[in-house]
């Protein structure tokens, strides 16, 4: 595939810009960020600039507004449409290019949930065969993730190019995806979020928010604790991620996960989002860390919550006795372990289902969690768990023989093949 020439519309949009710097440093193509207003697209150009670090790479990327699309889009091979969250944005948005594009340009939107056929209706009938999804991970630079969601009337010869371009070009890596809610990664790294979310307030007298984030600290496979991850992408968007798959799955084995907790809708409705508004479930002021509390619906001083057991086993993990770890982890009885054992086999057997459901194979998920959100792979739980038959086991015990056995988990793992990555790299010791 020769991708010389790429237009980025709503290139002044963060996402917009490093998905363009993507396509400029790894793809070594001309690229042009588009936006409303001249000056919007060179800030974007010169916000670029700064995360690539090279005048070579920058030199390719032009700032262009959309009154230059009669000029750029025919002679481009690629159009990366990256405007709004909102159909009926992307609607007027498509609408508006329409007219330019040719029968063989490449159009690809990097919605990260909206649905691509509902999407794909909005171009000329001609064209969509040459229309996909192509959904890049935020920082593309630190997640080199990217999943690629064909429409019923994408060209098969087309799916197979752009996995070959995004994979061995851009150095993503490149799942496939079913047209379904959230796609492959975020239905389930949300999933896992919000449940945990639902889980600050059902511990909200144990301490809420920051008890739940001081469990599932590193040593648990993410390098940022839950709420600060949702505080870090902004409650108004994941309740948009959330609420999307909770409104368009009605068949989904775990559906009641998708509830956003009250907390977070009093939030968004007071404006504190995350740290975008420095206010969400965390609020920073003069260099000190406050935290939500869920009961008295104001900000406090942070806790020290002392968690033995987690103690010990990062004190076993930072020795390099990871299984002696996750063994001590098995073999004690508290409310802290028994809420991590519940919690990852539950985000294990539910990736696991998305993968074989919303994905091509078991792996996908793997794949999703590990370059996407950099989180220790479902597989590798299952592994570290005591393999496919403890785990099974374990799961009817923790989450009920009925949803293990509706899922079909055990069918699942039965061939599947070993963790292809190294679970020591998403257990940090602290």
């Amino acid at each position: 595939m020769n991708i010389r020439k790429v237009v980025i519309l709503g290139g002044n949009g963060k996402m917009g810009r490093n998905v363009g710097g993507v396509f400029a440093s790894f793809g070594e193509a001309e690229v042009y960020l588009v936006a409303r207003k001249y000056d919007d697209a060179k800030l974007a150009v010169e916000k670029a600039a700064k995360s690539l670090r090279s005048s070579t790479v920058t030199a390719r990327i032009v700032p262009k507004t959309y009154e230059d699309l009669n000029e750029i889009i025919p002679t481009c091979d690629l159009v990366f449409e990256s405007v709004a969250e909102n159909l009926f944005i992307k609607q007027k948005v498509y609408e508006q290019v329409g007219s330019f594009l040719n029968e063989t340009t490449i159009i690809a939107t990097g919605t990260s949930g909206l649905s691509i056929n509902k999407l794909s209706r909005f171009l000329p009938e001609k064209l969509q065969k040459n229309y996909l999804g192509l959904h890049f991970f935020n920082p593309p630079y630190q997640l080199p993730f990217c999943e690629i969601i064909p429409c019923k009337k994408t060209r098969s010869e087309l799916v197979t190019e752009m996995f070959d371009y995004s994979t061995e070009e851009l150095k993503r890596a490149t799942i496939f995806s079913k047209d379904q809610p959230a796609f492959v990664g975020n239905r389930i790294g949300f999933q896992f979020l919000n449940y945990l979310l639902q889980k600050c307030e059902e511990y909200s007298n144990y301490g809420g928010i920051d008890y739940i984030d001081a469990i599932f600290s590193g040593y648990t496979g993410r390098g940022m604790a839950p709420a600060v991850t949702v505080d870090f992408v902004g409650l108004d968007v994941h309740k948009a991620i959330v609420d999307n798959v909770y409104a368009n799955v009605p068949t989904d084995y775990v559906k009641d996960t998708f509830v956003v907790p009250s907390f977070v809708n009093e939030l968004i409705e007071l404006g504190q989002r995350g740290i975008k508004d420095n206010g969400g479930l965390y609020k920073y002021i003069e260099g000190e860390s406050f935290v939500y509390d869920i009961h008295q619906k104001i900000y406090r001083p942070l806790r020290g919550y002392e968690l033995k057991n987690s103690h010990e086993i990062v004190c076993l993990f930072r020795d390099g006795l990871y299984q002696e770890g996750i063994t001590k982890l098995l073999m004690e009885d508290s409310i802290e372990t028994n809420l991590i054992i519940e919690c990852l086999i539950m985000y294990s057997v539910y990736a696991i289902n998305i993968a074989k459901t919303v994905g091509q194979n078991i792996i996908s998920a793997d794949i999703a969690m590990a370059k996407g959100f950099n989180w220790l792979p479902p597989l590798n739980i299952v592994e570290l768990f005591g393999g496919k038959d403890q785990f099974i086991t374990l799961a009817k015990e923790r989450l009920g023989t009925e949803l293990i056995d509706a899922m079909k988990i055990e069918s699942a793992l039965k061939n599947a093949k070993p963790p292809q990555f190294d679970y020591r790299r998403f257990l940090w010791a602290k």
